[in-house]
């Protein structure tokens, strides 16, 4: 006999939503490897969007989503599909994001769209 109420998964602390404030939304989205270099996207990347082409966030990028869970990338694939946030409030300190490219303007942008950090 089987036991049915054994420990199937343990379940640990994220701090990257903050609350349930607003919505938390997700969409799979299509990244563009275009430095065709093997690399990660991790939970919590924020990634840049101009004109449906979806690449990883840089100081001057216009801030769309926050990655969702972490996804690898070789060297050979154009394009990887990634679960991302789209809307939702998240930490500050959970973003990976430099300081740099984290900036006020970037905060507004992401909050115009529905992302709101905290």
């Amino acid at each position: 006999m089987s036991r049915l109420n054994g420990e199937v998964y343990e379940v640990e602390n994220d701090n990257l939503i903050y609350d349930a404030k607003h919505p938390v939304d997700a969409e799979n989205i299509i990244f563009t490897n275009d430095d065709s270099a093997t690399g990660k996207l991790e939970r919590g990347m924020l990634l840049d969007e101009a004109s449906g082409v979806y690449t990883i966030h840089k100081a001057n990028g216009n801030a769309s989503v926050i990655v969702a869970e972490d996804a690898e990338f070789a060297s050979d694939d154009e394009t990887v599909v990634v679960p991302c946030y789209v809307s939702g409030t998240f930490r500050t300190s959970a973003i990976k994001a430099t300081a740099a490219a984290l900036t006020d303007v970037t905060k507004i942008t992401l909050q115009n769209k529905g992302i709101y950090l905290k």
